[in-house]
C-alpha cells in the first residue's frame, strides 16, 4: 500500500518503536503500511516530521500541549449532584447524535473552534471545572463508559469550554493488539481517565 500525495494532507501519524500508525482524519480510519512503504514514507517526509509524529495542516498539534503526567483528583472528589450528572449525560448523548450524522473531520474541527472561541483558562482548572469533571466521572455509575471514549471526551471538553476551561482531547493508539483510546487533558492532567491507563497509548492526534 502506498499513500497518494493528495491524501497525505489529511493524515495524522505517530511512531511506536520502529512502527508507524496512521489516522486518516478525512475518512475516520486507522491503518498501517508494509515495512518498505513505511521506510519510503519516512524518507519522503522526514523533514516535516517532529519527534516521530505529525498532524494534518488543518488540525495542527497545539504548541502548548504536553505529555500527560497525572490524574485529576476532581474525578473522585465532590458530592453527587443529580442535576449536574443529568446534564453531563444529556451532553454526551447530544455529542453521540452529532457524531452519527457528521464527518469525523468536521466534528474535530468544530470542537477545536469551540474551545478556541469560548475557553481562556489554561493554567488552573476552575472550581466550576472541577465540578464538571466530577459530574462526568459520576455518569459511569449510571451508564457504562466502554467504547464511548470519543463522545465522552468531546462532551467533557465542550462542557469545560462553556465555563472557560481550555482542554485538549487526545486520541492515542497502541499495538499488539491494536487499540485506540481517547481522553481529555487540562495541561498535563488527565481529567477523565487514570494516568496509568493513558500511558499505555501513544498520542496520534491532539485537538
Amino acid at each position: 500500500m502506498a499513500i497518494a500525495a493528495e491524501d497525505v494532507s489529511a493524515l495524522a501519524w505517530c511512531r511506536i518503536g520502529e512502527q508507524l500508525v496512521f489516522l486518516d482524519v478525512a475518512r475516520d480510519r486507522y491503518f498501517r503500511l508494509p515495512p518498505q512503504s513505511e521506510r519510503e514514507f519516512l524518507a519522503a517526509g522526514e523533514n516535516n516530521a517532529r519527534g516521530g509524529w505529525a498532524q494534518p495542516d488543518f488540525l495542527p498539534r497545539p504548541s502548548d500541549w504536553t505529555e500527560p503526567a497525572k490524574t485529576s483528583p476532581a474525578q473522585e472528589r465532590g458530592a453527587f449532584n443529580l442535576a449536574r450528572v443529568a446534564r453531563a449525560l444529556w451532553i454526551e448523548r447530544r455529542i453521540e447524535t452529532r457524531i452519527a450524522s457528521t464527518s469525523f473531520q468536521k466534528i474535530l474541527e468544530n470542537h477545536r473552534r469551540l474551545v478556541e472561541r469560548r475557553a481562556f483558562r489554561r493554567d488552573i482548572l476552575s472550581g466550576q471545572g472541577k465540578a464538571v469533571v466530577h459530574s462526568f466521572g459520576q455518569t459511569r455509575l449510571l451508564r457504562t463508559s466502554a467504547d464511548r471514549c470519543l463522545p465522552r471526551s468531546l462532551a467533557l471538553s465542550s462542557n469545560l469550554a462553556a465555563v472557560g476551561d481550555a482542554t485538549f482531547v487526545v486520541l492515542g493508539v497502541s499495538l499488539h493488539p491494536f487499540r485506540a483510546h481517547c481522553w481529555v487533558q487540562h495541561g498535563e492532567t488527565v481529567l477523565n481517565d487514570s494516568i496509568e491507563e493513558v500511558l499505555r497509548y501513544t498520542p496520534i492526534l491532539v485537538v
